[in-house]
């Protein structure tokens, strides 16, 4: 996945740039986000600030993509069988 990259990109970007204290902050940030949980507050400038929606959204679909594609797997796995099963 391309995200994940760009998220350690801007973590690292958040803690050079002065915006968070320490990298320990940065880390929480991303992570917080990252999960959709977002109860982790840090002031950014205002430019910045549509980061930590789209860090809620990249692991949104970092976990519906794989669920989605894993349950898609399983019910053509059991149409297989049940095919197998008639014949």
């Amino acid at each position: 996945m391309i995200s994940h990259p760009l998220q350690f990109e801007l973590l690292f970007e958040e803690a050079a740039f002065g915006f968070v204290s320490a990298w320990v902050t940065a880390l929480l940030f991303a992570a917080s986000f990252f999960t959709s949980v977002g109860n982790f507050t840090v002031k950014l400038p205002t430019g910045w600030r549509h980061i930590p929606p789209m860090i809620a959204f990249s692991g949104l679909f970092s976990f519906a993509w794989p669920t989605a594609t894993s349950i898609a797997m399983a019910r053509t796995l059991n149409d297989h069988l049940e095919k197998i099963k008639q014949t």
